[in-house]
């Protein structure tokens, strides 16, 4: 069956399919920091090594992205995302059952292997199944998923996990995986596509040291890790500098959330219309907002805003940053495009390790942004000059 996009403003149902099972990768990827002091408590352990299975899952989407997209492009897309989703179904359920903090990151990680391929595949084919004119606008609304989940299942989940035990947190994940699952399997068509069944799994590997597919992925790690060398410290620095009630930091960091929703509808629009020009405004915009930290986190209504605008730019950039990486390459786009939510990931990494640094350095926490800003600055450079 073939599912041809519209020419309208409407876009396919196969979208919003996919983005439940953002939604749910969303909620996974984010909720144990809600629920790490259960964890550490229920397995008598301390909160680093509890921490560890917040490592082992970004550990598990930089390993399983090229490896596990690689493996599954030459298969049918519809059915390589139902596999998917059926291992992320699995994973959360083997993380609920987990006896140690031992299979617990085990678990975590097994889960993060779906986190990158199925963006990456979801994303391309959300690209393919819209009109021309909506392609940008299609990768936002599966990234809209999750967004949705900072939101409503990070704050949901860690509700239940304080309420009823971590491990029943995980088990809605779970239930989550399921219906995922299933609005692929009934919602999402069996469309064949060029790119399958043409290119080895070592060719598929070779692409992403190609001078065009490495500096898209450079782009995306720099342009990105801005965000979080804020957002890693958010809690801290609302708590330590704006000197905010702790009991007042979640609700704070839905604004955030409420920034992320506004941020892929701009960034998504922007796309649309360039992605040069998109990534050359989010990404100055970004750096705008990281340097004003160091002022805005003095009072509470500013930060409240500076948190909000975060949100917003942090989102703005990912539509741009994914459909740059989906050009940079015309033979294996899932490929690239699950490398780039690696990309994503390593530099989050990136941005927290630097924060840390600093930090250790006696930098003050609401400085530590003006960093980041550097960094994005660094890509916003690369785009200027290569692009």
């Amino acid at each position: 069956m073939t599912l041809s996009a519209p020419r309208g403003s409407d876009m396919p149902t196969a979208v919003y399919a996919l983005s439940v099972g953002s939604f749910g990768i969303g909620t996974t990827e984010f909720v144990i920091m809600g629920v790490l002091l259960n964890i550490a408590r229920d397995f008598n352990i301390s909160i680093t090594l509890a921490a560890y299975s917040i490592t082992a899952y970004a550990f598990g989407v930089v390993i399983g992205a090229p490896l596990i997209t690689s493996f599954l492009s030459q298969y049918n897309k519809k059915y390589s995302l139902i596999l998917l989703m059926i291992i992320f179904t699995a994973g959360n359920f083997w993380c609920g059952v987990s006896g140690n903090i031992t299979t617990l990151i085990i678990a975590r990680i097994i889960t993060a292997f779906a986190h990158a391929a199925f963006f990456g595949i979801s994303s391309v084919y959300a690209s393919e199944l819209a009109a021309p004119d909506k392609r940008a606008s299609a990768v936002s609304a599966v990234f809209l998923g999750a967004t949705l989940a900072n939101i409503m299942g990070v704050p949901l989940g860690t509700w239940v996990g304080q309420s009823f035990g971590w491990r029943y947190t995980f088990f809605m994940v779970t239930l989550i995986g399921l219906f995922s699952t299933l609005s692929v399997f009934f919602f999402v068509p069996n469309r064949q596509t060029t790119e399958m069944n043409k290119i080895s799994v070592v060719n598929e590997l070779k692409i992403i040291i190609q001078a065009k597919v490495f500096k898209s992925l450079l782009i995306t790690i720099l342009g990105f890790s801005g965000v979080f060398s804020a957002f890693t410290y958010i809690a801290p620095m609302l708590k330590d500098v704006t000197q905010m009630n702790e009991k007042l930091i979640p609700f704070i960091l839905v604004l955030f959330g409420i920034g992320m929703i506004v941020g892929n509808h701009i960034g998504g629009k922007l796309t649309d219309k360039g992605t040069r020009k998109a990534l050359l405004i989010t990404l100055s915009f970004l750096i705008i907002v990281l340097c004003l930290f160091p002022v805005a986190m003095l009072s509470t209504a500013s930060a409240c805003v500076a948190v909000f605008l975060l949100g917003m730019a942090m989102f703005s950039t990912i539509p741009p940053l994914q459909v740059q990486a989906l050009d940079s390459s015309e033979t294996s786009k899932s490929m690239v495009s699950s490398c780039n939510i690696a990309a994503f990931n390593l530099g989050n990494a990136v941005g927290a390790w630097i924060g840390g640094l600093l930090l250790a350095y006696g930098v003050s926490l609401s400085h530590i942004p003006l960093a980041g800003a550097f960094m994005t600055a660094i890509g916003l450079i690369i785009v200027y000059v290569t692009l």
